[in-house]
C-alpha cells in the first residue's frame, strides 16, 4: 500500500472526531450514557479487529477505509458517552484530578497501547493481536457499569422536546458571559501545542536519528504527556481553572522557547521534545477541565461536543501557521513564534479574566480565588 493510501485510511479514522456534534443529541436523547458507552466500546472492538485482520493490500483499500470511518464513530460514541457521564457524576471540586485521569490514561493508552499492539501483532500475527486488543477494548469499558447515572429530565418528553432541551442548553451556555469567554479561549492556540505535530519533520536539525525520533515523539511523548496530564490534575482543582488554563499553556510556550535555546544535538532534542510533551499533557488536563466546568449540567454530551470542537480550532490552523512560517524563515522563528503568540493571548485573557471574575473558595486551597 502506498503512503497515500495510508493517510487516506488513517484521515477516514480521525475525520469521526469533528462529527461527534452529528451524534451527541442522539446520545442526549436515547438510553443512557452508561450504555452507550459499553455499546461503543463493544462495537469498536469488533471494528479495530476487523482491520487488524483485513489484508493490508491496494484492492482492500476501500475497506479498510470503511472500517477505520466506522471504528472512529464508535471511538466517538465511547468518548461522547464517556464525557457526559463524568460531567454529571463528579463534583466540581473534583474535575480537575478527574480531567488528569481522563487525558493522562488516553494519552498512555495511545502510546503504550499502539506499541503493545504493534509487538503482539509482529511476534504473534494479526489474527492474535486483533483478538487481545478487541478484549480489551471492550473490557476497558465494564468499570462504567459501578458508576450511578443521574436521571437526565429532557428524556422523558417527545423527541422534538427532547432536541428543542438539547438546544436551550447549548443556546443558554453560549449566552451566559463568562461561557463566551471560554469559547473564545478555545479558539486561540494557548494550549494547543501544534508544534509537536512537526516534530519528526525537524528532527534533522538536531541530527537525531530514527530509533530517537521514534523514541520521543511516539511511545517516549505519549509516557511524558500522560505524566504531565496526571500531575496537572492533582493541582488544577486548587485555583481558577481559567487561571490554570493560562498557567499551562505559559508552561507549554516556556517548553517550546526552551526547544529554541537548546544546542542542536541529538540529546538535546530529545529533552527539549520530552518537555514539550510533559507541558502538553498539563495543557490537556487544564482545557478538559475548564471544558466540563463549563457545560455544567443538563444536556452533558451535545455541550461538551459543542464546546470541544471549538477546542479543535486551533489544531487545524495552528500547525499550517507554523509551517508557513517554518518555510519562510526556520525552526528557531517557528519555536519563537508559538512561544511569543501564545505568550500573546495569555496576557489578554488574563486581564480580561478579571474583570468577569466573581470570587470562589476552593476547596483545600486555603484562600479566596477569583472565578465565575
Amino acid at each position: 500500500m502506498s503512503i497515500a493510501a495510508i493517510g487516506g485510511v488513517i484521515g477516514a479514522g480521525m475525520l469521526a472526531s469533528p462529527m461527534k456534534l452529528l451524534w451527541t443529541p442522539l446520545v442526549d436523547m436515547v438510553g443512557t450514557l452508561r450504555g452507550w458507552v459499553v455499546a461503543s466500546a463493544a462495537i469498536t472492538a469488533v471494528l479495530t479487529g476487523c482491520m487488524l485482520v483485513a489484508p493490508a493490500t491496494p484492492a482492500s483499500v476501500g475497506l479498510l477505509t470503511a472500517l477505520a470511518f466506522a471504528a472512529g464513530t464508535g471511538v466517538a460514541f465511547n468518548q461522547i458517552g464517556t464525557s457526559g457521564l463524568l460531567a454529571l457524576t463528579v463534583d466540581d471540586a473534583r474535575l480537575g484530578v478527574a480531567s488528569g485521569y481522563v487525558q493522562g490514561g488516553q494519552l498512555a493508552a495511545l502510546g503504550v497501547g499502539g506499541a503493545v499492539g504493534l509487538w503482539i501483532a509482529t511476534r504473534y500475527g494479526s489474527a492474535f493481536a486483533a483478538v487481545v486488543i478487541a478484549l480489551f477494548t471492550a473490557a476497558s469499558s465494564l468499570s462504567v457499569l459501578l458508576v450511578a447515572e443521574p436521571a437526565r429530565p429532557h428524556l422523558s418528553v417527545t423527541a422534538r422536546g427532547r432536541i428543542a432541551s438539547i438546544a436551550r442548553d447549548i443556546w443558554d451556555m453560549a449566552c451566559n458571559r463568562r461561557r463566551l469567554f471560554v469559547i473564545l479561549l478555545f479558539l486561540t492556540p494557548i494550549g494547543a501545542g501544534a508544534a509537536s505535530n512537526l516534530f519528526s519533520g525537524i528532527a534533522g536539525e538536531w541530527r537525531a536519528g530514527a530509533a530517537i525520533v521514534a523514541l520521543v515523539t511516539g511511545l517516549g511523548a505519549a509516557l511524558a504527556s500522560a505524566a504531565g496530564a496526571f500531575i496537572y490534575g492533582r493541582f488544577a482543582d486548587r485555583f481558577d481553572r481559567v487561571a490554570s488554563m493560562l498557567t499551562a499553556g505559559a508552561l507549554l510556550a516556556a517548553s517550546a522557547a526552551l526547544l529554541a535555546l537548546l544546542p542542536r544535538t541529538p540529546s538535546a532534542f530529545a529533552v527539549g521534545t520530552l518537555v514539550y510533551a510533559l507541558c502538553l499533557g498539563c495543557s490537556y488536563t487544564a482545557f478538559s477541565a475548564l471544558l466540563f466546568e463549563t457545560i455544567s449540567k443538563g444536556a452533558a454530551a451535545s455541550k461538551y461536543c459543542a464546546l470541544n470542537a471549538f477546542g479543535n480550532v486551533p489544531n487545524a490552523y495552528m500547525p499550517v501557521l507554523l509551517g508557513l512560517v517554518h518555510d519562510r524563515w526556520s525552526t528557531t522563528v517557528m519555536l519563537w513564534f508559538e512561544a511569543i503568540s501564545t505568550a500573546g493571548f495569555i496576557l489578554i485573557f488574563a486581564s480580561a479574566n478579571r474583570t468577569i471574575a466573581t470570587p470562589r473558595v476552593v476547596a483545600g486551597a486555603g484562600s479566596a480565588l477569583w472565578t465565575a
